[in-house]
């Protein structure tokens, strides 16, 4: 019987070792259970008790297998975030140094140094655009100072500037400043100096030489434009008086007798109605047009292409407002009432299809 009982505990342990070894573990418990018998012999409860400390090793072993196993699958995803992370923060910096080095404005990086009390600014990096700059006396050797790199910048004491901005954190724009090219022509750039990290500066450089040449041939053109406004304003003048003056010499002619022949004042009347021809109708229109024309040689063309149904007084009506003409001066160039050009300018108004609360003269003045 008790060989029995030994070939069949035999069985269970070699049933055990055959789970262990395909990584399934017994049940220990049991196993103990069965050396605290008195069924087997000595050796017997040994081998069970060894069986149990061995499933229990092993099931310790398998739990911080498992749980290393955890550990390492957890430090793998964050190094693989890591990794995306890094990767991401290689491409942000390449885009930053590709902008740097082909950006159009010139970049200056310098650093600053203590030296003592006194404080340093050491260039540090140049990108080509600055490099490539037409200034004279520019120079952009690394560990030079931004004085000797940067001379012209001496007078507006550049070295304080600096230091100022990287005390308050706060980027400052300089006016635009000039320089002597290496063709000894002045040119303009727009300065800025704006704080970095770490007790570093960037200065950048915007060559605006040609947006301020512009801005000078705008202004020479507006100032030229206002000098021929007013003088063709006073020739209009003085062709109103000029006129003003003839129609009262006709009236004279007209009050006075000048003479008894009846010959003699056919004459007379002859001639006063040439003069009211000559001086009141388009010679002195012509006249006017011309000057006009030398001064605002576009005006007509883009009057008659937006409004091209204007009568020619509607047109000369336009050409006295866009002189900024007031009703009285209208009135004694074209020798009416002041009462008939404000009816005209009411119908011109109503012509040109203006919207409510635009006023007449800025529109035909923006023609």
């Amino acid at each position: 019987m008790q060989d029995k009982n030994i070939k069949s505990l035999l069985d269970y342990f070699i049933d055990v070792a055959k789970d262990v070894s395909r990584k399934r573990t017994g049940q220990p418990d049991k196993i103990f259970e069965l050396a605290k018998t008195d069924i087997y012999p000595e050796r017997i409860y040994d081998l069970a008790e060894s069986f149990g400390m061995m499933i229990v090793k092993i099931e310790a072993r398998d739990f911080l297998l498992v749980k290393t196993i955890n550990e390492l699958e957890k430090i793998n995803q964050d190094l693989q975030r890591e990794i995306q992370e890094h990767k991401i923060a290689e491409e942000i910096i390449g885009t930053y140094i590709d902008f740097y080095n082909k950006i159009n404005i010139g970049l200056c990086i310098y650093k600053m140094e203590s030296i003592g009390d006194r404080k340093v600014f050491r260039s540090f990096r140049n990108n080509p655009a600055i490099k490539n700059a037409n200034i004279a006396d520019l120079k952009v050797e690394t560990g030079n100072t931004i004085e000797e790199n940067l001379p012209g910048l001496r007078k507006i004491r550049i070295q304080g500037i600096c230091e100022k901005i990287l005390e308050s954190s706060q980027p400052v724009h300089l006016d635009n400043m000039s320089f002597i090219n290496k063709d000894q022509k002045k040119i303009w750039y727009s300065i800025s100096i704006f704080p970095l990290t770490n007790n570093y500066i960037g200065i950048s450089f915007n060559d605006i030489t040609d947006i301020t040449e512009k801005r000078k041939t705008e202004k020479l053109l507006k100032e030229r434009l206002e000098y021929k406004n007013k003088e063709l304003t006073s020739k209009v003048m003085h062709m109103a008086e000029r006129k003003e003056r003839l129609l009262s010499a006709i009236q004279n002619l007209h009050d006075h007798d000048l003479a008894t022949l009846d010959e003699y004042k056919k004459l007379v009347k002859t001639t006063i109605n040439n003069l009211v021809q000559k001086f009141g109708s388009t010679s002195e229109w012509d006249e006017f047009e011309s000057y006009f024309l030398d001064v605002h040689n576009e005006f007509f063309q883009k009057l008659y292409e937006k409004h091209p149904n204007l009568t020619p007084r509607e047109t000369r009506m336009c050409a006295f407002i866009k002189l900024k003409m007031n009703t009285k001066e209208i009135a004694n160039l074209t020798n009416l009432t002041v009462k008939t050009i404000e009816v005209y300018r009411v119908r011109l108004r109503k012509k040109l299809d203006i919207a409510k609360g635009v006023n007449l003269v800025s529109y035909v003045g923006n023609l």
